[in-house]
């Protein structure tokens, strides 16, 4: 983090109960925001916002979740579209 300029001793987290909120306020450079890569690609894409890394052990995953039984067409199209978009995501881990 020091690479772009933080101190992390120096950083105040405020949470402000709205993740796009935030995320404005980010694109404004008024601060940081964590966000997935799904969320925030345009943004990175044009050089709005900035990738930060931060050196992590945890794993995130998400998993699609429904209620046991059959499962709706309408479901099964949604999951399908949902992973088309989640493979075109980079396979990479922070370290």
């Amino acid at each position: 983090m020091l690479a772009f300029g933080l101190d992390p001793d120096k950083l105040q987290n405020f949470d402000i109960g709205a993740p796009l909120l935030q995320l404005q306020l980010a694109r404004q450079g008024l601060g940081i925001s964590f966000a997935t890569e799904l969320v925030v690609r345009d943004d990175l894409a044009c050089g709005q916002l900035y990738r930060v890394p931060i050196p992590s052990q945890l794993s995130v995953r998400y998993y699609a979740v429904t209620a046991k039984g059959p499962v709706r067409p309408a479901v099964v199209k949604f999951m399908i579209w949902l992973k088309s978009i989640t493979d075109q995501l980079p396979k990479r881990r922070l370290e």
